[in-house]
């Protein structure tokens, strides 16, 4: 017997079924966020798309769920990284003016409440990501918006717990990872791609001053995206004006003729 043969007569598993209740309870959880952001309800958000996360083993979360999940987690984390922020700048004034004692210790025990708030804020979402979205999320667009969710989450960690590069290199595993993943399945012009490009630039540059990295990156991206384009003119597709696009292209174009002082990198890109 052939060995096609012999695998047609293996029983074969059985499809499977999402129970109606639970679509029927993530599409209420949706909804209940919808209604917690109107009303700047915050952690009743997160709760409901926290409760739509651990339900993503029987399918992938939509991109509305996605924005939703990923919305409710950044305003929460936003909100406190604006009080540590403001909390970080009295404390450096009363240590510059000797303040008293009784302002520096409140001071102190603010900021360290605000961190352990972010802390929890930002180890829920990775958890949720690792532990269940990133898992059912199909290769391509939906695992590169994921591992860029991760690194924005790793460096919020990374801004105010200084104690160690961890949370440093794990947002440049994350956002490398993304950007393999974009290479493999999305045009190099195209939006996502063009936006995860300039926040790799910018974490190389920033974040760990690593310029040859940063500009070896933009000498990259920019001949890829001039032949991917070129592709398009060739073959006598419209062009479509879309003023993002040509903004993040000329970004980088940019820092090649800072670098090279080389004024043909000014050159505008059109993208479709």
């Amino acid at each position: 017997m052939k060995l096609g043969a012999s695998m047609e007569l293996l029983p074969r598993p059985p499809p499977i079924r999402i129970p109606q209740h639970a679509d029927r309870q993530r599409e209420e959880n949706v909804m209940a966020a919808k209604f917690a952001q109107l009303f700047d309800r915050g952690e009743d958000m997160v709760s409901a798309m926290k409760r739509v996360a651990q339900c993503s083993h029987l399918r992938q979360l939509n991109e509305e769920e996605r924005d939703l999940l990923y919305r409710a987690y950044d305003d929460q984390i936003a909100s406190r990284l604006r009080q540590w922020r403001t909390i970080c700048r009295i404390q450096r004034n009363e240590a510059l003016e000797g303040g008293d004692e009784v302002h520096v210790a409140a001071a102190a025990e603010l900021r360290a409440k605000i961190e352990s708030e972010m802390r929890d804020i930002c180890q829920s979402f990775l958890g949720l990501v690792d532990g269940h979205v990133l898992r059912k999320a199909r290769a391509g667009e939906a695992q590169i918006f994921w591992w860029r969710a991760k690194a924005d989450f790793q460096r919020h960690l990374a801004e105010f717990d200084s104690s160690s590069d961890e949370y440093e290199s794990l947002a440049q595993c994350s956002l490398e990872r993304a950007h393999e993943l974009a290479l493999e399945h999305l045009r190099p012009s195209s939006r996502q791609s063009l936006q995860l490009i300039v926040d790799l630039y910018l974490f190389y540059e920033d974040a760990i001053g690593c310029h040859d990295k940063a500009f070896a990156l933009a000498r990259e991206s920019v001949d890829l995206i001039a032949d991917d384009i070129q592709q398009d003119l060739s073959r006598g597709l419209p062009m479509l004006e879309d003023s993002e696009r040509q903004n993040l292209i000329r970004f980088l174009q940019l820092q090649l003729a800072t670098e090279e002082h080389d004024g043909d990198s000014d050159e505008v890109i059109h993208v479709r």
